[in-house]
């Protein structure tokens, strides 16, 4: 025999229920807001995708818990959105399609397929003053930086700066060029020294505060050796007691009319933190003060 008992609880047991029940609720609820709050403010890692499209072939949009879905492609699209209508969008750019998850998006204007990036955000698109039209087909700045945008020649200070691109290939330059904008300068450049040795060490002061060397040519006509020696001081060298910075060889030959000059290649330019200053002399020691004969080296420099 089955026993069918009804419990009756008492008045204080069911209000008990009753009230941890909507405990229940109200901490669900409370869940509930905290966990759109979150979504609203995290910024996750993109997601992105690669996808075919074409004419036949949608994408379907897919947020994957992200706030905004973009498009990126390298060729022009004409979207069309299911049965809603057609989004022109530009190649080479990103285009927000942040249609409603699960919209087809078709490429009417592709009879074969191409391959599309889709990325899922959290990341705000649009820049402040960027409007959109035709569904997030095209763009209109309206202000960079706060400040508005004036078609028409700027000052320097209202123009937006544009940095060309390493790999650009060759830009059409169109309009007037004023003649003396583009004279051969004829001052500001580099100095130049040139030098026919005398019969001394020929110890010249080329320049009395910091600088750099950016070219030397020397030339030996004799079968002796010489040497330049270069000085980082900002008064005239004294060989045989100042230390060369840097010696460089001068050799001479066999048959003094075959001596080739002496060409020494910089990649960059030589600095000297004091001053600049040169010397002739015969030996390669640091203390060597024996000069050179006359008509022996010319020195041809070129510095700033």
């Amino acid at each position: 025999m089955q026993n069918n008992r009804n419990f009756n609880y008492p008045d204080y047991i069911q209000d008990s229920f009753v009230k941890f029940s909507e405990s229940q609720k109200s901490i669900l609820e409370a869940l509930n807001r905290i966990d759109i709050h979150l979504k609203d403010t995290i910024i996750r890692d993109d997601q992105d995708r690669t996808k075919p499209i074409s004419a036949t072939m949608p994408i379907i949009i897919d947020y994957l818990n992200r706030r905004s879905v973009l498009l990126f492609t390298s060729v022009a699209l004409t979207l069309t959105i299911e049965d809603a209508g057609t989004v022109s969008i530009p190649a080479n750019s990103w285009t927000d399609v942040s249609f409603p998850a699960g919209t087809r998006l078709y490429a009417s204007n592709l009879t074969s397929q191409v391959q599309v990036l889709v990325r899922a955000t959290d990341r705000s698109f649009f820049t402040n003053g960027a409007s959109t039209s035709g569904g997030g087909g095209s763009f209109n700045l309206t202000q960079v930086g706060g400040n508005n945008i004036t078609l028409g020649q700027q000052i320097m200070g209202l123009s937006i700066p544009v940095t060309i691109a390493s790999n650009q290939s060759a830009l059409a330059v169109t309009g007037t060029v004023n003649a003396a904008t583009v004279a051969t300068a004829t001052s500001d450049g580099l100095s130049s020294f040139h030098l026919i040795s005398a019969a001394t060490t020929n110890a010249t002061l080329l320049k009395a505060s910091p600088g750099q060397i950016y070219n030397i040519i020397l030339s030996n006509t004799t079968t002796a050796d010489a040497y330049l020696k270069l000085f980082n001081k900002s008064s005239a060298p004294v060989p045989g007691t100042d230390t060369p910075f840097k010696t460089i060889d001068i050799s001479g030959a066999g048959t003094a009319s075959q001596n080739p000059p002496v060409i020494v290649p910089l990649a960059y330019p030589i600095p000297f933190s004091i001053g600049l200053g040169i010397a002739l002399v015969t030996g390669i020691a640091d203390n060597n003060a024996t000069a050179v004969a006359a008509a022996q080296c010319s020195v041809d420099i070129d510095y700033a």
